[in-house]
C-alpha cells in the first residue's frame, strides 16, 4: 500500500434529504463519489449519540471477558454469527496464510422473515451481559431505519424510483458486525487488523472510535478514512457494482496497524451491512422490470441468469476464510 494522501472524503449532511428535500446537486455528489471514491461520511443522520456509544460500551464489555467464555458464543456449524476470536479470520484471498488481526462478534437479520440464508440463523446471545442483546438489536434496526433511508438517496442518485432498493429490502438479510482490533499484543509476521478487501454486500454503514481505514479510489490513490464522532462511513458494496453493471465500484480498502501514538487503546467500529432481501435478482438495471433508466454499459452476460442476493452472499462468505 502506498502511503495514503492527503483527507479528500466528502462529509455529507443528509438531515434534509432524510426530512423529504430533494436536491438535485446532492444526488449528482452522491453518483460522482459513488463512481469515484465509493465511500463518504454522513451527519444528520437521526441515530441517538446515546444508543452508539451504549452499543460501543456493551461491545467492549464483551470482548473484555475470558476468551474461554467468549468462545462459548462461536458456533461451530461454520456460521458467521456469534464469535469469532483473534487470529482466525481473513477478509484477502491474497493473503493465504496470515490472518487479521480482529475479533468480531455478528449479529444477523432478527427481521429477515424465511428467506435467510442458514448463515444467519440461530443467533446466540452472551449470558453474562443482559444488556448486550437489547442494546445491540436495537442499534441492528435503527442502522436497517437509516439503510432504508440511504437505499433511497442511492435509487435517486442513479435516477431510479426512490423506493426502487426499499421495496426490495422488507426481509432484509442484513447484518451487524462489531470489530475489536486490540492495540498492543503478538502480531503474526505480515499481519494487520484487517486487510485489503472490497465488502460484498449493497453498502456499509459504520462508525468506529479510532484512525486507521484507508481506502483507494479508481485511480489507485490511497485516502485515510477520517474519525468524526457519532458520523458514520458510508461505502458501497459489490453488489452495487454487479447491479449498476460497473458504473459504481466497490472501494479496495482495508485497516492499517496501529501507529506508536495510537495504542494506548483498542479500536472498535460498529459496521452495518445492508443488503436486499434474499431472493432479489441482481438483473442489470439497464434491463430490470422497466422502472429504471439505462444506467449501466451493455453487459456481456446479459442473457445468463442473474445471481440472487442469497447466492452472492454465498459465494462472499466463502471467500471470507475461517483459519483453522
Amino acid at each position: 500500500m502506498t502511503p495514503p494522501l492527503k483527507n479528500d472524503i466528502q462529509v455529507i449532511d443528509i438531515e434534509p434529504f432524510l426530512s423529504g428535500s430533494t436536491d438535485k446537486q446532492l444526488l449528482e455528489k452522491i453518483d460522482r463519489i459513488c463512481s469515484e471514491t465509493g465511500l463518504f461520511l454522513v451527519t444528520g443522520h437521526g441515530i441517538d449519540e446515546n444508543l452508539i456509544d451504549e452499543a460501543y460500551a456493551v461491545s467492549k464489555e464483551f470482548f473484555n471477558l475470558d476468551e474461554s467464555t467468549k468462545a462459548r458464543y462461536c458456533k461451530p456449524d461454520g456460521s458467521f454469527l456469534g464469535y469469532r476470536g483473534l487470529h482466525t479470520l481473513q477478509a484477502s484471498t491474497k493473503r493465504k496464510t496470515v490472518p487479521d488481526k480482529k475479533e468480531v462478534y455478528t449479529i444477523g437479520a432478527d427481521d429477515r422473515g424465511s428467506n435467510g440464508k442458514k448463515a444467519l440463523e440461530g443467533q446466540p446471545w452472551p449470558a453474562e451481559l443482559p444488556a448486550f442483546e437489547g442494546i445491540l438489536t436495537r442499534y441492528y434496526r435503527e442502522l436497517n431505519k437509516l439503510s432504508l433511508g440511504l437505499s433511497r438517496l442511492f435509487a435517486q442518485a442513479l435516477g431510479l424510483p426512490a423506493e426502487f432498493f426499499k421495496r426490495r429490502s422488507d426481509r432484509s438479510v442484513s447484518y451487524l458486525v462489531t470489530f475489536n482490533f486490540p492495540a498492543e499484543g503478538e502480531t503474526i509476521p505480515g499481519q494487520v487488523r484487517f486487510a485489503q478487501h472490497r465488502d460484498r454486500d449493497l453498502f456499509t454503514v459504520l462508525t468506529t472510535n479510532a484512525p486507521g481505514l484507508e481506502v483507494k479510489d479508481r485511480q489507485g490513490r490511497w485516502y485515510p478514512v477520517p474519525v468524526q464522532p457519532h458520523a458514520f462511513t458510508v461505502n458501497i458494496g459489490s453488489m452495487f457494482t454487479q447491479w449498476t453493471e460497473g458504473r459504481w465500484t466497490a472501494p479496495l480498502h482495508g485497516v492499517r496497524n496501529a501507529t506508536l501514538e495510537e495504542t494506548h487503546d483498542n479500536r472498535q467500529t460498529l459496521t452495518f451491512f445492508f443488503n436486499p432481501n434474499a431472493e432479489v435478482k441482481l438483473s442489470p438495471l439497464s434491463v430490470e422490470d422497466g422502472d429504471n433508466i439505462n444506467i449501466g454499459a451493455p453487459s456481456d452476460g446479459a442473457d445468463a441468469e442473474p445471481q440472487s442476493v442469497s447466492d452472492f452472499l454465498s459465494s462472499a462468505w466463502d471467500l471470507y476464510r475461517i483459519m483453522e
